[in-house]
């Protein structure tokens, strides 16, 4: 056969063989891979078991089951698959390979397991540490997630893939939006090995990594949110500049202020500070209470510090109570504008007016007090009244007075510098 009568069927048969998804060696590509449901069952608890069956090239090549929990059923579960809110084919640990990913629970931000592809075994296998990312944007080369949002704040994750670890959390990013406590901008923490690196923080998003403002868009892209604003209500807001130290105390007292008890040293006192937030109508301010640099948050019932006075302190990896008093309504703490405290105790016809300053391991240094005795405590009391004493010594009327709106009332901080609790 002459090769001018060969060069047609040699084009047939290969036409032949493309068409047939038969490849010539040396010219292999990755297969096409589909997923469909096949089914469900109802479990004892309320959740679902998904059958996906996955094909390769048109062939069955495995059965994949999740358990879900969807809460969220409008339509049914065949129209959801048919829109892809059920599961889904995309490349979620950057291998060139798709993956499966499979609604988990359809409740808050949503959650998602995966099934990776693996190309020496040609299967599916299940990736545990998936689940944990919340409405997951995938971005090469790292999985985001949008985690707590409201007026306040927002919070993105960054997770990166390992075969050996799976997907762990590279990368914090808190969007802070000056509405509350802590007015710092962005807080950035990164992580290695699991363990938080020294936070770094801007005052607005110039210094951001590209990535975090594609990652806004993509986990949440009804919004179109450009992180970078200073503000996604007020453009024209200007968080106020701070230390490292401060804006990762402001990101705890936040948390504290939203009821986020799991930084507390001491759980007692988380619990009763729950149930004081609770309550309602707290009011908080910022001050430097023991001149280390960093503010401390105080907390008071609005208008009746006696009936709540609080005191917190974040030490760098924990929140510590220095004051939490909701029994001793005739006693209470409150602060003047230098960052020392008073302790006002009125009892028994008296007032003791004590000044003090907190160290930095919350322990107290008595500054100076004043004592008003103004009617006896009850008809056997024989001590002189009235009576009036500063530091020990005895005053009359008009030196109390003077000395009393010299160091305590006339340091009051203003009503402005309180603010109620988000």
């Amino acid at each position: 056969m002459s090769p001018v009568r060969a060069r047609p069927a040699f084009l047939f048969l290969s036409a032949l063989c493309l068409a047939l998804g038969v490849l010539w060696p040396g010219r292999a590509g990755p297969p096409e891979y589909t997923v469909a449901l096949d089914g469900w069952e109802e479990a004892e608890d309320g959740w679902k078991v998904l059958r996906l069956s996955v094909y390769r090239d048109g062939r069955f090549l495995q059965t994949l089951e999740e358990r879900t929990d969807l809460l969220f059923q409008y339509d049914g579960l065949e129209v959801m698959a048919a829109r892809g809110e059920l599961f889904s084919l995309e490349d979620l640990n950057f291998d060139g390979y798709d993956d499966v990913k499979v609604l988990y629970e359809n409740f808050r931000n949503g959650a998602y397991d995966a099934f990776l592809y693996d190309p020496e075994t040609e299967r599916f296998y299940e990736e545990p540490t998936f689940i944990q990312i919340t409405a997951p944007a995938v971005q090469a080369p790292y999985v985001f997630s949008m985690g707590a949002s409201g007026a306040a704040y927002t919070y993105f994750y960054r997770y990166e893939y390992t075969r050996d670890k799976g997907y762990t959390l590279s990368a914090e990013l808190a969007v802070l939006s000056g509405y509350d406590v802590c007015e710092v901008g962005f807080v950035e923490t990164l992580y290695e090995d699991g363990a938080a690196l020294p936070l770094r923080w801007w005052a607005d998003g110039g210094e951001l990594d590209p990535l975090w403002t594609e990652a806004s868009l993509a986990v949440d892209p009804a919004h179109k949110w450009d992180i970078r604003a200073r503000n996604f209500w007020d453009p024209e807001y200007a968080p106020p500049a701070c230390s490292q130290a401060e804006a990762a105390a402001r990101l705890a007292y936040s948390g504290v202020l939203y009821g986020d008890t799991s930084l507390f040293a001491d759980p007692a006192a988380g619990e009763t500070w729950r149930w004081c937030r609770e309550r309602g109508d707290l009011e908080y301010t910022l001050l430097d209470l023991d001149g280390e640099g960093t503010n401390e948050l105080l907390v008071q019932w609005r208008e009746d510090p006696g009936g709540l006075n609080a005191v917190f302190r974040w030490d760098g990896g924990k929140i510590v109570c220095w004051q939490l008093d909701t029994v001793e309504a005739t006693c209470h703490d409150y602060p003047l504008r230098d960052g020392s405290m008073v302790r006002q105790y009125d009892y028994g016809g008296a007032s003791t007016y004590t000044r003090f300053r907190y160290r930095a391991d919350g322990t107290e240094e008595t500054q100076g007090e004043l004592y008003a005795r103004y009617h006896p405590w009850n008809e056997n009391d024989r001590r002189p009244c009235p009576f009036y004493s500063v530091d020990g010594r005895e005053v009359d009327e008009a030196a109390f007075d003077a000395a009393l709106a010299e160091t305590v009332t006339g340091q009051c901080l203003d009503r402005a510098a309180w603010r109620p609790l988000p």
